[in-house]
């Protein structure tokens, strides 16, 4: 692991509603347990994607261009630094601040990075990635967001997950949490002076693994406090306030709220202490359907208004938000078994009216 300043940081706008009803849940896959290096210096499958000295350009062209994209509000220019969930959360988050202020009066914050730390791990193929962990004093925010314990005060840290598909690709971050306050990422284990990636669907020493983790906590957030999960996980505000604002959906007397859940990706490193660090996204999908002849609308407070540019008439509304986990998982016998969130970020992907 070596230490790489960065400049500034990725501009990012989540906003978190509510959440609940019935789930769905699609395998996660384990992109990024394979990958390969700048060169092959052998046989074995011991291979560094990038050198520490390269992951310095990799991450100040991240900033750089995300703060051109929030500066001009131009989401077109997050394709080329950003992929996967990431970029359609922060496409989102972009639109949804233009929503808020049209004229641009109010400028997007942006985390300043600095103390850059990069883990990277070995691979025998692509698609391959690294992690870059931060620290800010500054969180990005926007009306509407409610991500973690978010205060914007203090010293925080910053996951970014930088990845490369192929070989003649460029890299892209796929996930940016910014962490909890107080929040500390555990010793990661080493093997060869490289971190380890895990299957993601391999327990090993944990107490599950990393795929039927993320799986169990989009059960919980539907499930409610008393879920059969509930005891998997130590609790999280983020996951109180998703669990209340779905029982206020569901009593809502002008429209039909269902939603469910798509874990979309999973990743994970083994830490000092037999656990492990996982890195999940899920895409929460919400359908809101009018009842009798009324028309849904949304308050002009709420970030699918700002979206839609305040649209009203539709009978039908499907949201897409996409979230991004930070958890320490246990090892099977440690502590009291339960699953830490680190980090939760909630943002606006897409709204689709009829």
């Amino acid at each position: 692991m070596s230490s790489v300043s960065r400049g500034r940081p990725n501009p990012r706008r989540r906003m978190v509603l509510a959440l609940a009803a019935t789930v769905t849940v699609v395998a996660a896959t384990a992109s990024g347990c394979v990958t390969m290096p700048k060169e092959k210096t052998g046989a074995a499958p011991a291979w560094a994607p990038i050198s520490a000295e390269d992951t310095v350009p990799v991450v100040r062209r991240y900033d750089r261009i995300q703060a051109r994209a929030a500066g001009t509000r131009n989401a077109r220019l997050l394709t080329s630094v950003e992929s996967g969930p990431l970029l359609r959360a922060g496409q989102g988050g972009l639109r949804v601040a233009h929503g808020f202020d049209p004229e641009g009066r109010s400028a997007l914050t942006s985390p300043s990075r600095s103390g850059t730390v990069v883990h990277l791990p070995r691979f025998s193929g692509y698609p391959v990635w690294f992690l870059a962990v931060s620290t800010t004093d500054q969180v990005p925010g926007q009306p509407g967001q409610a991500s973690g314990q978010r205060s914007g005060k203090g010293a925080r840290t910053v996951v970014d997950l930088m990845t490369r598909p192929s070989a003649g690709s460029t890299w892209k971050a796929a996930q940016s949490v910014v962490l909890d306050d107080g929040a500390r990422l555990p010793a990661l284990a080493e093997r060869g002076d490289a971190p380890v990636v895990l299957p993601a669907a391999d327990a090993g020493t944990l107490i599950r693994p990393p795929d039927k983790t993320a799986t169990a906590y989009a059960l919980l957030l539907t499930g409610g406090p008393k879920a059969p999960q509930a005891w998997a996980f130590a609790p999280h505000p983020q996951t109180a306030r998703a669990q209340q604002a779905a029982v206020q959906k569901g009593r809502s007397p002008a429209f039909v709220y269902r939603h469910r859940y798509e874990v979309t990706s999973v990743r994970a490193l083994a830490t000092a202490d037999g656990g492990a660090l996982e890195l999940f996204t899920m895409n929460e999908i919400e359908n809101y359907q009018a009842r009798g002849s009324a028309p849904l609308e949304f308050d002009r407070s709420n970030p699918v208004a700002a979206y839609t540019g305040y649209r009203i008439g539709q009978t039908l509304v499907r949201t897409t938000w996409v979230w991004q986990v930070v958890a320490h998982v246990p090892a099977k016998g440690k502590g009291d078994g339960r699953v830490r969130l680190l980090g939760v970020d909630r943002g606006l992907a897409s709204v689709q009216t009829k």
